[in-house]
């Protein structure tokens, strides 16, 4: 892989966070990954549960 796709692939990498930022997600209760809302447990950790990651 050259030094020009891995910059390419770092620029879209950051136009697609700046469209869609991770955290407005979590403020809304939606996976960031998926779309569906998530639970929380009793320690208060969110979690999905389509993907099954957990967020703190």
């Amino acid at each position: 892989m050259s030094f020009e796709q891995l910059k390419n692939i770092i620029d879209f990498n950051k136009e697609q966070a700046n469209l869609h930022p991770i955290d407005e997600d979590l403020e809304n209760n939606l996976c960031p990954y998926c779309a569906w809302p998530l639970d929380t447990n009793s320690k208060g950790e969110k979690s999905c549960p389509v993907c099954g990651r957990v967020y703190k």
